[in-house]
């Protein structure tokens, strides 16, 4: 591994907690995204739904 890629802080391992919360918000983005490109719905509708996905992040 060259100088350039090699890490500068050692990465300490997540708990099974912390993965769990990461894979949760990256699943809660992508259903935020695909629910963007909804065309059936007003913009308010689709507003709301967003805020409340968002909001189930943790």
């Amino acid at each position: 591994m060259s100088e350039f890629n090699k890490p500068t802080e050692p990465i300490a391992p997540k708990s099974s907690q912390e993965f769990y919360d990461d894979l949760r918000n990256q699943v809660i983005d992508e259903v935020v995204r695909e629910t963007m490109k909804l065309t059936s719905f007003g913009k308010d509708t689709l507003d709301s739904l967003i805020i409340t996905y968002q909001r189930m992040k943790k």
